[in-house]
This record gives C-alpha cells, structure tokens and sequence, in this order.
C-alpha cells in the first residue's frame, strides 16, 4: 500500500520525528546536535547537516515547527503522524508473530517428535462436549493440520495466554507448523492470504473471500470468522460448504522437495493440503508471483469454528505458541475420556486435483 499523501515513508525521518516528540513531552524544543545523538542510539548514524535537511523537509510537510532558535516541537499534524505510524507497526503484528513461531518449529516427521506451532481456542466450560463432537468430526473430514489436540482448563496457560476461569481451551496445530517444517528443510515460505474456501464435491472448488497477510494487527483468519462467514456443518454432511484457509507462497525450484516433504508429513499426521500449485500458476484462484508457487493449507481452527457454528461463544487465535507434538492426544481419545461417541462425517476431503 502506497503511504498516504504527506506520511512519512523514511526511517530516518520518522525517528527524528518521535526523538522531537519526546524531548517536547518535557516541554523543551530539540536541535540538530542533540537528535544526531538520539539517533546514534538508535542505530541511525548521520551528520548534523543530515539532521537538518530532514527537519526543514518534516518542517515543509507541516510535521514540525521552529520555535525561534532554540529548535524544533512537533505540531498538531506530527502528532497524528506518529498516531499513524504507531497503527502502521502494529499491522504487522500478526505476520511477524506467525514468522517467529515457525521459525521455532523442531519435529522431526522421521522420529514424530519436537514443537509444533499451536492455536489455542477458548469456550466456556459447560461447551465442552460440543466442542470435542464437533471438532472430532472436523477432524475426521480432514480439514485441520491434524488430529491431534490438547485440553486446557481454567487457570492454566498455553505460552504467555491464560485460561480464564470458567472457560478452558482447545490446542490445535496451526499451519505455521508448516511453515517450520519447509525452513527445516531449507525451503522458505512467505503467508499472503487467509480466506474462505468454497468445498464442492468433497474438493476444495476456490477462495471466496481472503485477506492479505501484514494488513491488520490481527490473523485474516481470525478476522474473517464470523457469524455466518462459514458453512462447515454443510461440508462435514454433504461435502458442499465453506470452510477457513490460508495460502503460502514458495520459490519454484523448491516445489518437487516441499511435495516429497508434504508426502512425508502425511505419515506422521500431519496434512490439511488443500492445493499444491504450479508454479506462477493462481492457487484456488490466488494469484502468486511468476517465480512461485501457492500452496493452500486448511486452517488450524477450523475444528473449533465447526464448534462455533454449533452455537458455542468461542475466541480464536491462529497462531499463539510452541507445543511438544508429544503432548498432543487425538481426539478421538478426548471423546472416550469424556463418555462422548465417535465422531461421524459424510466423507473425507480431497486436495484439489493439480
């Protein structure tokens, strides 16, 4: 996205901006000497001749003001502007989170051991057995990384998240995990949308709606559930509905290793493969860059947004800390501890046909 008209678009620009707004917070106008400083701490090294051309450039875009010679405040509009900028970083929040995390993961799909990446769902408690029923026959469809889940009550926490009491929590593997598994094998990957995708005939048919990575401080996932935004019920009955997901891009020449890879992770239970593209080719109807490739993954979520449409109040968030894959149990051994029956579905998901 372009920066808007009269935004500050330079680093170096905007910090001496805020090092002014700081110094003013005390009520004392800053020059150029003192901001060569401030800046040097900053890791901005420059001349003081530098710093001024600077000043008189925020000066002409209304940012700042001379206050005789004692130096620079900033005005009403320099205000705003780092408001902006505030609002500007944190659109990159959820991006950034999805990157560290994955850039974490340690299983190894040879020995089905080490961290995976976790998203964490919360509910009231007294929804327990909705969520397991539902979120087991999601699982038994086929759309989520994997099976494997853990339960968390009141009181505990998963990462830094505590679970309110009254509520407990469903740990799910989030597609990050994915994303870990491909750096593991020296393969990067970059999150571009997450979305809804149209299942037709027991396959994924095309992306309806999507959001694009690093516009929002929260997950496009997260965003994009809402009431009514998806029919997972219909999918896990008749395979005809609409369920959460995400896409990736990867540089081309790693495509038949990610593929060996993917083949790989199947055995170890892990999947929610949607498509695999080709390269330059649109994935589900995303388009991607003519050096790469699209592969759309199932959201980690959805077997906790089936519970969601089931009526249940819940809160998602996609991508929220490392978990041992060892800890995980599958659900269908949630079920039996709870006395709840096996789950049953229509059928099972199939990838797209490439």
């Amino acid at each position: 996205m372009p920066p808007a008209r009269n935004s500050i678009d330079n680093r170096t620009r905007l910090e001496i901006l805020r090092l002014v707004a700081e110094v003013a917070q005390q009520e004392d106008p800053v020059g150029a000497e003192t901001l060569v400083a401030g800046l040097a701490d900053r890791g901005i090294l420059i001349t003081v001749d530098g710093v001024r051309w600077h000043l008189r450039a925020l000066d002409k875009q209304g940012f700042t003001m001379r206050v005789g010679n004692r130096g620079r405040i900033p005005t009403e509009g320099g205000w705003r502007e780092l408001r902006r900028s505030l609002v500007d970083a944190r659109m990159m929040y959820a991006l950034a989170k999805t990157e560290t995390l994955a850039h974490q993961v340690t299983f190894d799909t040879k020995r089905d051991s080490g961290d995976v990446v976790g998203a964490l769902t919360t509910f009231p408690e007294d929804a327990l057995a909705t969520v397991l029923s539902q979120a087991a026959r999601a699982c038994q469809v086929g759309v989520c990384i994997s099976d494997r889940v853990a339960l968390l009550h009141g009181g505990e926490k998963f990462g830094v998240s505590p679970i309110p009491q009254g509520k407990m929590g469903l740990v799910t593997v989030s597609t990050a995990t994915i994303d870990g598994l491909l750096l593991l094998k020296a393969i990067s990957s970059r999150p571009t949308f997450g979305g809804i995708v149209e299942v037709s005939s027991w396959r994924p048919h095309r992306f309806v709606d999507v959001l694009e990575y690093g516009r929002g401080s929260r997950d496009p996932v997260e965003v994009l559930i809402r009431e009514g935004s998806t029919r997972l019920h219909r999918v896990l009955d008749r395979g005809h509905g609409l369920i959460m997901a995400d896409v990736r891009e990867l540089v081309g020449v790693a495509r038949e290793r990610a593929r060996a890879l993917l083949e790989e992770m199947s055995g170890c239970g892990l999947g929610g493969v949607l498509m695999l593209g080709q390269v330059g080719q649109p994935v589900l109807g995303v388009p991607v860059q003519q050096h790469t490739f699209g592969l759309a993954l199932a959201a980690g979520v959805n077997p906790t947004v089936a519970a969601y449409e089931a009526g249940v109040r819940a809160e998602f968030r996609c991508s929220e800390a490392m978990v041992d894959f060892s800890s995980l149990l599958p659900i269908e051994d949630l079920l039996r501890e709870a006395g709840l029956p096996s789950a049953l579905a229509g059928g099972s998901l199939a990838p797209f046909a490439e």
